[in-house]
């Protein structure tokens, strides 16, 4: 009612709830000072079922507080759990021990982790596509008490940003894009109760920007800057947020510092980021590396699935009959002749190519990898692979690593 007073009453001693005290005495905790909530019949849960409700407060600490929790891996070669990080503090759910967990799938030690696999994209776990550290500095305009965030591109400008006593605060911004192979977060309903399906109840309310703050998740904002006047203002061009989001993350770390440009909320769990912020993300070119994931996530799933309605030119088991069929031919006819003079330039420059690729995406030597190369040819002397070019030819000869003997037949031929 108008004009009503609200008022605290006095604090009564008390002692702890029951269930409480059983807690501390199970986990032999000492409580010195500490609060503790009781809810009474709560009304209107997402999760009805104590055990879903369970799962989910396991998935969304796990999330919120992943830069603060602890991080373990089980080493593959013994199957012990190796510390990774020893976090800040730990949580529990019904004596369930809160494992951090990385909406980005890109830090080991997290839940639902897969390391990547270079050769293989689609056999492992997502990869960092994008990570920025940004400088900026915030200020008030005195005129006109607008707010503004200003990115610094050198140290000369850092250090005369924290000499200028008109700077109410410098910090860093550090930006990261994942991105997840085909396969890696599955959300039809068959695929519930996997790790895909696992993976995409994460995504699910995480498809947008995530923003953390002093190492806590505050919220994913899931609407970019998209009108006219928006791009026309320099806010940036960014892209609508469709489905092909949950297959890529981009995460926002943003020092307490910065607060102010965020607009974070009293309650540290909402945002509404000022137009400067917007501007510098655009600056630094998120908007086109998030435009570029779209496109990416977009024509994968579409050559994946033109080879699902054509699995009888591309599968993997046609091919090897394939290739068996012509290793069981030169059996019969006996080994083919020396390569040609002709093309022996272009088999070692293939190979030294092959070779340069290998040291370069393991970090293994020359030597190794021209071991690993000739391996390769021994186990796959002959192979096949796929290109598209309309009007183009039906298929083409290739030596493959160097050491190989390789066709590559056209997809969109007539033929």
């Amino acid at each position: 009612m108008p004009g009503t007073l609200v008022s605290v009453l006095p604090p009564e001693e008390e002692e702890l709830p029951r269930f409480v005290q059983d807690h501390l005495r199970r986990k032999k905790i000492e409580l010195a000072t500490g609060t503790v909530v009781v809810w009474i019949k709560p009304d209107r849960l997402t999760y009805a079922q104590a055990s879903s409700l369970k799962e989910h407060f396991l998935d969304d600490f796990g999330t919120t507080y992943r830069y603060l929790l602890p991080r373990q891996e089980k080493a593959s070669e013994t199957g012990r759990s190796k510390l990774l990080s020893v976090g800040e503090f730990r949580l529990t759910v019904e004596d369930v021990m809160v494992e951090p967990v990385d909406p980005l799938f890109l830090t080991p030690g997290c839940r639902f982790y897969l390391p990547p696999n270079e050769t293989e994209p689609k056999m492992g776990g997502a990869w960092c596509s994008l990570e920025q550290l940004i400088p900026v500095k915030y200020y008030v305009d005195e005129d006109t008490g607008a707010k503004h965030l200003e990115r610094l591109k050198d140290a000369d400008d850092l250090h005369v940003a924290r000499e200028d006593s008109k700077v109410m605060g410098v910090g860093t911004i550090t930006v990261r894009i994942a991105r997840f192979p085909y396969g890696f977060v599955l959300g039809e309903k068959q695929f519930r109760g996997t790790e895909g399906g696992k993976r995409f109840e994460i995504r699910q309310s995480r498809r947008g920007m995530c923003f953390v703050r002093a190492g806590r998740e505050i919220e994913t904002f899931d609407s970019y800057p998209r009108t006219r006047h928006d791009k026309e203002s320099g806010l940036g061009d960014w892209p609508h947020i469709s489905g092909y989001a949950y297959h890529y993350g981009v995460e926002v770390r943003i020092d307490p510092d910065l607060d102010e440009v965020l607009n974070v909320g009293n309650d540290k769990q909402t945002i509404r980021p000022i137009d400067d912020f917007w501007r510098v993300m655009a600056e630094v070119g998120l908007d086109d590396a998030i435009r570029l994931e779209e496109q990416y996530q977009q024509k994968t799933r579409k050559e994946e699935k033109k080879s699902r309605l054509d699995p009888a030119i591309t599968g993997d088991k046609a091919t090897a009959l394939a290739v068996a069929a012509v290793t069981q031919a030169t059996t019969a006819t006996g080994k083919s002749g020396p390569l040609p003079e002709n093309r022996r330039g272009e088999s070692k420059n293939l190979q030294e190519r092959a070779i340069q690729d290998l040291v370069e995406k393991t970090g293994e030597s020359v030597d190794k990898a021209r071991k690993a190369i000739e391996d390769e040819a021994k186990r796959k002397k002959y192979a096949i692979e796929f290109f598209e070019s309309r009007g183009g030819v039906f298929y083409e000869p290739s030596l493959g690593n160097g050491l190989q003997r390789l066709a590559r037949i056209n997809k969109v031929h007539p033929f």
